[in-house]
């Protein structure tokens, strides 16, 4: 069984306010598991939500001249 961590456990992880995590977790819009009533995230569903934020680099348009 693998370990499942509190919103301010995760929080912290991700640098982001619990009661920020909770309520997108409660909309829907990132991954979490409820263990009867108690919000908790796995580590795989923690990784989800740092990836879907990252932002890739946009490429360097050749400079005019």
């Amino acid at each position: 069984m693998q370990r499942l961590y509190k919103a301010a456990e995760a929080a912290e992880y991700l640098g982001v306010g619990a009661r920020w995590l909770a309520d997108k977790a409660a909309a829907g819009a990132i991954p979490a598991t409820y263990v009867g009533r108690y919000l908790r995230f796995s580590a795989r569903q923690i990784a989800e939500i740092q990836q879907a934020g990252e932002v890739r680099p946009v490429s360097e348009r050749p400079r005019r001249r």
